[in-house]
C-alpha cells in the first residue's frame, strides 16, 4: 500500500510581494533629495553596503531616512520627483533654493521639493518675504540674486576681507570673489579688517597674512611693497617691488609675498639675520613705509 501523504495543518506561508519597480529603494542622497528613489542608479558605496541603504521596500527605505517627510517621500514614483508621472501642479508660490546653493529664492514652477508642496509652513507669496524668512542674513543679496529689487542691493559682504583657501595661500583678500557659501554666511567668513580675518584664520602665521595685504600681484604694476628677493645677493634680500631706484629689485611675481615695510619682509623670511634691514632708514617705530 502507497503511504499517505498528511495533509499540512496550515497554509504555506505566502512569498513576500515586493514593489512594482525591478530595482531597490535608496535615499536620493545626490539627487534632488526629497525620498526615496528606485531607479538602479544607487552609488556603488551603497552596493557595497546593500543592507545598509538598499531596501526592497519603499515605505522601509522612507521611514528609516526620511521619516520627518514620510508622506512626500511615499508619493515619489520609483524614477525620483523628476519622471514617472509626478505632474505636481505650480503654486505660484516661493521656496528656499538649499539644493543649488544660491542663496536665493525661487518661484515655484512645479519645480519646489515635494516636503516643502506636501506641508506647511515652507513656501511664501512673495521673494522678498522668502528672503526675510529663510535668508535673514544676507535679505538685499538674496532679492538681488532672485531678480527682485530692493532698497539696497549691495551684498552685505562688499569690501570685507575673507581667508583665500581656494588658491591655497596664507593670506586674506578683499576682492568680492568669495565663494557663495562665504557671501551667505558674513558673520562666520568676513571681516571688516585684514587684521582680524587674519587673526581669525590664520593666527599661526599672523604676520605673513597680514604682511600679504591680499596682494595678487601680476608682475605688470609696481606696487612699492617689499619682498624676498632670492635674486640678489648669496642667499636673498628683502627688496621694493619697484622697477629702479632706491631698494627696487624688480616688479615682484605672482608668487611672491608682499609686506608694507622692509621690516616686516625681515622678520618673516629672513629673522635670523640681523644685518636684513640695514639700510631702511629711521621712523619712531624702527620700521619705514615705502613711498
Amino acid at each position: 500500500t502507497s503511504p499517505t501523504t498528511a495533509t499540512p495543518s496550515t497554509s504555506p506561508t505566502p512569498a513576500p510581494t515586493r514593489s512594482p519597480t525591478p530595482f531597490d529603494w535608496y535615499p536620493d542622497w545626490e539627487g534632488a533629495n526629497e525620498g526615496c528613489i528606485a531607479d538602479g542608479n544607487h552609488p556603488s558605496y551603497m552596493e557595497i553596503s546593500s543592507s545598509s541603504y538598499l531596501y526592497p521596500e519603499q515605505s522601509t527605505c522612507c521611514s528609516q531616512r526620511y521619516n520627518w517627510i514620510f508622506s512626500a517621500c511615499m508619493s515619489l514614483s520609483g524614477s525620483g520627483a523628476g519622471g514617472g508621472g509626478d505632474t505636481r501642479a505650480p503654486t505660484g508660490l516661493y521656496f528656499p533654493d538649499w539644493s543649488a546653493q544660491s542663496g536665493t529664492c525661487e518661484l515655484d514652477e512645479g519645480n519646489a521639493p515635494a516636503y516643502m508642496t506636501a506641508g506647511s509652513g515652507w513656501l511664501e507669496d512673495t521673494l522678498e518675504d522668502c528672503c526675510e524668512t529663510y535668508f535673514s542674513w544676507a535679505v538685499s543679496t538674496c532679492i538681488a540674486i532672485g531678480g527682485g529689487t530692493g532698497d539696497d542691493t549691495t551684498s552685505p559682504a562688499a569690501g570685507l576681507w575673507y581667508p583665500n583657501w581656494q588658491e591655497g595661500r596664507d593670506e586674506c583678500v578683499n576682492d568680492g570673489e568669495q565663494p557663495p557659501y562665504m557671501t551667505n554666511n558674513p558673520s562666520i567668513y568676513m571681516h571688516s579688517t585684514i587684521e582680524s580675518c587674519c587673526e581669525q584664520n590664520y593666527s599661526w602665521i599672523l604676520n605673513t597674512c597680514e604682511g600679504n595685504q591680499g596682494s595678487d600681484t601680476d608682475g605688470g604694476t609696481a606696487t612699492s611693497m617689499w619682498y624676498m628677493n632670492y635674486s640678489a645677493g648669496t642667499d636673498g634680500a628683502c627688496t621694493q617691488d619697484c622697477s629702479s631706484g632706491g631698494e627696487c629689485g624688480g616688479l615682484a611675481n605672482s608668487w611672491d609675498i608682499l609686506y608694507e615695510t622692509k621690516s616686516r619682509c625681515c622678520a618673516n623670511r629672513k629673522p635670523w639675520d640681523d644685518a636684513c634691514v640695514d639700510g631702511e632708514g629711521s621712523s619712531t617705530d624702527g620700521e619705514t613705509t615705502p613711498s
